[in-house]
């Protein structure tokens, strides 16, 4: 081989810094798109979940009312550094674990705003007593337009978010399926235990 083709060969091999700019550009506008939607789906998933805690608050404070026979209040704040914090108070004295336990403070950073029935306040205080609870729409909401609906009927039911219309057509589908008189047919003994 000459001397001129080992140049030409070596010279070949080697990529131009523009190719390498625009490669390492292209790469970069990859991981940056990429990184943005893990945020989003981050945040999303911070969201929900908070939002699930606050339903597990809400579901634990009826509990708490019916077992205890006592006023149970789900508090929902903002704090001094501007996350939302939820917290539930029992006007009944309990053991210190038990208390410690469930009156400890959720620090929710996901959820932005919360509203009952329209009405934004600085402190939402939802009250449990004797049976009779807090009633409306309470709406979470976080970053990038999240929104979700927590739907308190004001009676001891299951607090959810599916609005009581669509419950109730799961119950009535339910009972066109399985209607009470076979239920009665198959168990006979239940009706007579009613009574």
């Amino acid at each position: 081989m000459n001397e001129w083709s080992v140049k030409n060969a070596l010279h070949k091999a080697h990529f131009t810094l523009l190719e390498v700019l625009v490669v390492l550009l292209i790469l970069s506008m990859g991981t940056t798109l990429t990184g943005i939607k893990l945020k989003k789906a981050y945040d999303e998933q911070c969201f929900y979940s908070e939002c699930q805690e606050i339903l597990n608050r809400l579901r634990t404070a009826q509990e708490l009312m019916l077992l205890l026979d006592a006023d149970v209040y789900v508090i929902i704040s903002h704090t001094v550094n501007n996350q939302v914090a939820c917290s539930l108070e029992i006007e009944k004295p309990l053991n210190d674990a038990w208390a410690k336990m469930i009156e400890r403070p959720l620090m929710l950073s996901a959820i932005e705003t919360y509203q009952l029935g329209g009405r934004t306040e600085g402190s939402l205080k939802l009250v449990f007593s004797l049976g009779n609870m807090s009633q409306g729409l309470l709406v979470l909401t976080g970053k990038h337009a999240n929104k979700e609906t927590i739907y308190l009927r004001g009676y001891p039911s299951s607090i959810g978010r599916q609005p009581p219309g669509e419950e109730m057509d799961k119950i009535e589908e339910s009972q066109r399926l399985y209607p009470a008189e076979i239920y009665e047919e198959i168990y006979p003994d239940t009706n007579a235990d009613l009574q």
